[in-house]
């Protein structure tokens, strides 16, 4: 489409041309991609959009160019596209932009592109607003509650299903409206997640450790407790998270011992709630007449 063509442009002309910009002319065009990327944001996580993640793409290479000095309120333009209430589009945006700048700033594989001086420079900055988008980010990971219960209703409204000889198939419109919107919910929820869990599992990779294990935002303990959520395979991406963090070797005697203490109990749930999860599927199956 035209609007994928324009970024695919934008993309080229930052590569080759953007340093040559006056600051009236960067400012200009950060505030072009955050219009555009603005009006994606309304979109429900639920949708595909190519799009968006294009956008988010540029809006990751204008913030890898010109953050902290010259776009010092970057978080917080960004953050503008942020719901806090239901997992839209613009969560995800905001999440794939610090994802890729992570990647940019901290993996060798990405990394060689910018200068030692501007990694550090971005990094620095990242840490100094920190604050902005961490508390966001873990209160994305609290939302596994309400997936929770819209599973949970979603299984009893099955449950009835069957018990009543009815299908998914045959539901009344009443029940319809109400299935399809547990099942909307319960998808974006799960979505949004994964898309956390993705970001983060890049900050447990190379950010500071305060970042992920200070109250009250203890990334952590919301990891070993998402070692519960098969849904999406959210369970799988916690697990990758604290492999991360493990894999650093510099965890304090104290947290170490705390997940120590806590693994058997978790692995022991993780055990009952996938045992459960074979209830789930049949009773789904059966609903749908398969």
């Amino acid at each position: 489409s035209t609007k994928l063509y324009a970024c695919e442009l934008l993309a080229d002309f930052l590569k080759h041309q953007y340093s040559k910009l006056s600051e009236a002319e960067r400012l200009e065009l950060r505030r072009s991609a955050l219009t555009a990327a603005r009006m994606e944001a309304p979109k429900l996580r639920t949708d595909s959009s190519v799009l968006s993640n294009k956008l988010a793409s540029l809006l990751a290479a204008l913030m890898v160019r010109d953050f902290p000095q010259r776009w010092t309120t970057c978080i917080e333009d960004l953050f503008f596209m942020w719901n806090a209430d239901q997992p839209q589009m613009g969560n995800k945006m905001c999440l794939e932009v610090l994802k890729l700048v992570a990647e940019d700033c901290t993996d060798s594989d990405f990394n060689a592109k910018i200068s030692t001086q501007r990694r550090n420079d971005i990094l620095l900055g990242l840490n100094e607003v920190s604050s902005q988008f961490l508390p966001a980010f873990f209160r994305s990971l609290e939302q596994v509650v309400v997936l929770t219960q819209c599973r949970a209703n979603l299984h009893n409204m099955r449950t009835y299903l069957v018990q009543n000889q009815q299908t998914i198939s045959t539901m009344t419109p009443e029940q319809a409206t109400e299935y399809r919107g547990q099942e909307l919910q319960a998808k974006g929820i799960a979505l949004l997640i994964v898309d956390t869990l993705t970001t983060l599992e890049k900050f447990c990779r190379s950010m500071p450790l305060d970042w992920m294990l200070n109250p009250p935002n203890d990334f952590s303990a919301a990891f070993i407790h998402l070692m519960r959520e098969p849904t999406e395979n959210i369970h799988i991406l916690a697990v990758e998270c604290l492999e991360q963090l493990c894999a650093r070797g510099k965890l304090t005697y104290a947290k170490w011992l705390q997940w120590v203490q806590e693994f058997p109990v978790a692995i022991q749930q993780v055990n009952q709630r996938l045992n459960l999860e074979q209830e789930v599927i049949q009773m789904e199956a059966t609903a749908s007449g398969r």
